[in-house]
């Protein structure tokens, strides 16, 4: 039996972003992605975990530009709170810090800005899957129902201001 946290995860960006982030993906190829640092608790009671619901949070950002290469990092963590409780505190979290390596393979007009877009955007893309396996991994570990993380969805706001706003369908089977 699996807790699924969400049916859809979509992630809403200006649609500006998506521009920059097809002109920074045309000159650049992902070269390697690590875990650096994870992070894992649950409560220590024995008992059901019913009415899980998630709380969600990631951030991507440009980490080092050095020659023809640049790293960024993506942190990334999932709660699973008791939805039955008035103040919801973790039954479970799993938390992830990754690096993500890519080259550029021709100099285009690249600045630091334009990384920072596509870092926050495509890092968190790349990761995504290795943060599901983790999460997998981590449920199996601590003795608890599989966590099950929906695809990742970066779709195109309609407006400026819909940066970073997540779209959450919660079910549990």
């Amino acid at each position: 039996m699996g807790i699924s946290f969400l049916n859809n995860m979509n992630i809403k960006r200006p649609k500006e972003e998506f521009k920059t982030l097809a002109k920074i993906s045309r000159c650049t190829e992902l070269i390697g992605l690590y875990l650096v640092n994870a992070q894992v608790s649950r409560k220590p009671e024995i008992g059901q975990f019913k009415n899980i619901g998630a709380e969600f949070e990631y951030s991507g950002s440009l980490f080092e530009r050095k020659d023809d290469q640049f790293q960024a990092k993506v942190d990334i963590s999932v709660r699973g709170v008791n939805k039955d409780e008035d103040e919801p505190q973790p039954e479970v979290s799993i938390q992830g810090e990754y690096l993500v390596t890519y080259k550029i393979i021709y100099n285009s007009e690249i600045c630091d800005a334009d990384l920072e877009v596509f870092c926050s955007i495509n890092a968190l893309y790349n990761v995504w899957p290795y943060f599901r396996h983790l999460v997998s991994s981590m449920c199996n570990t601590m003795y608890i129902p599989q966590l099950l993380l929906p695809l990742l969805r970066i779709i195109q706001g309609k407006q400026a201001d819909d940066r970073d706003m997540i779209e959450e369908t919660p079910q549990v089977e």
